[in-house]
């Protein structure tokens, strides 16, 4: 009988951050925009601000959780970042002045990078040498499940309790879920318990599991593989904001409100589906052929979205648009540590996350910005065809450029 191995507690904590951080947070926070506006008398330009002070913040903390993860401070950063996260929501709860929103933006924005960027990836690929994609796609999952649970549970505390209640609830969750997660389950790597990681194997340790393998942080910014695959990222977290264009753009073309419900619910379960199949076939295919699979359809989804007038096809093409945060939560992870590997991942991997953190913060922004100069979505929609595409262009670029560089090292 095989003995219980610690990574899957590992795993257990993985999913259970996904689901609070990004899918109680991230993935609910549209249920406030009316509500708070409405309320407080904001214009939602001057609310949603609080996004950017969170991206911008995030941005250039990133690098630096990156070295408190790898400079031994893991367990304490952690600690503090849930506790940082937690009062950001109270102190949403009981803001009365637009800028204690703003201070609140910033504060997420300073525990994001550890609870939400690295944290993940980082105890992963510690963690796990077998199975590690379908980890990363079963933790990713949590993230679109506890959206659609939460949404529902905080549409009706909204609407009961007042939006106030919402944020407490919230808060409330990440302190009481994530503290003892934190505090007594997490731990950075399987030597603090003593143990190898799951399906390490001394035999084929030369092949698959060299801790020392692979460029510090300042050797990888120095290849142009880097910057080709942060080009990628960049382009796909773009891309993540396609899936919150479903609702507007179902709507603009006419359609009944109970049909753009719909597209967007088809498109939350390509979410869910999409990160389980990228963490099957990763471990199966490899994160190069991932890579380009999952980029590619992203390209379809776009180009099927530009025939609403086919049911069908926007349904599909609602459904794949999943591919996006598939690979920024599943993909990317598994494609640094091909490219680069263990020696500083978490380091080297923080400033990839910089590339796709701030896309992700700017692409809705650009979307709108492109949709108000228009007047139309098509514009918009066939951006981001071609952007798929010259994502896949700079993902075949980053790993053929690899290659080549260790072709003539090894030689």
């Amino acid at each position: 009988m095989k003995r219980f191995h610690y990574a899957w507690v590992i795993a257990v904590s993985c999913f259970l951050m996904q689901g609070v951080v990004v899918g109680l947070i991230l993935n609910c926070r549209g249920q406030f925009l009316t509500p708070v506006c409405d309320s407080m008398g904001y214009k939602m330009g001057e609310f949603t601000l609080y996004l950017f002070f969170q991206g911008i913040v995030s941005f250039f903390f990133t690098p630096i959780a990156g070295r408190i993860m790898s400079g031994g401070k893991f367990k304490p950063a952690m600690i503090t970042a849930v506790i940082i996260l937690s009062l950001a929501l109270f102190l949403s709860s009981f803001a009365t002045h637009l800028w204690h929103f703003y201070l609140s933006g910033i504060m997420m924005g300073l525990s994001m990078p550890m609870l939400y960027v690295l944290a993940v990836p980082v105890l992963t690929n510690n963690w796990f040498v077998k199975r590690r994609g379908l980890v990363l796609g079963i933790s990713a999952g949590a993230s679109g499940l506890m959206g659609v649970v939460g949404n529902l549970i905080l549409a009706e505390i909204i609407e009961s309790k007042g939006w106030r209640s919402g944020y407490l609830v919230i808060g409330l969750t990440i302190a009481i879920v994530l503290l003892p997660v934190t505090i007594f389950l997490i731990r950075l790597k399987p030597e603090d318990k003593g143990l190898k990681a799951y399906g390490y194997n001394q035999k084929e340790e030369t092949d698959i599991y060299i801790e020392s393998s692979g460029m510090t942080a300042k050797q990888a910014l120095g290849t142009a593989s880097f910057w080709f695959i942060a080009l990628t990222g960049f382009f796909v977290g773009t891309l993540s904001a396609v899936p919150q264009l479903l609702q507007s753009y179902t709507t603009f073309l006419g359609k009944a409100s109970s049909f753009a419900a719909t597209v967007v619910s088809v498109g939350m379960f390509g979410n869910i589906f999409c990160k389980l199949l990228l963490g099957y076939i990763v471990d199966r295919l490899g994160s190069e052929k991932t890579s380009y699979f999952s980029i590619f359809m992203l390209s379809v989804s776009a180009f099927l979205i530009l025939f609403p007038k086919n049911e069908p096809l926007l349904f599909v093409g609602a459904f794949f648009t999943g591919m996006s945060t598939a690979m920024l939560s599943t993909g990317f992870p598994v494609v640094i540590k091909t490219l680069f590997g263990n020696k500083d991942y978490s380091s080297v991997y923080s400033y990839f996350a910089m590339a796709t953190g701030l896309a992700s913060a700017l692409g809705l922004s650009i979307y709108g910005f492109m949709i108000d100069y228009y007047g139309d979505y098509r514009q918009a929609i066939m951006m981001s065809v071609i952007m798929g595409l010259a994502a896949l262009t700079s993902t075949v670029l980053a790993f053929l450029l690899m290659k080549r560089r260790n072709l003539r090292e090894n030689n």
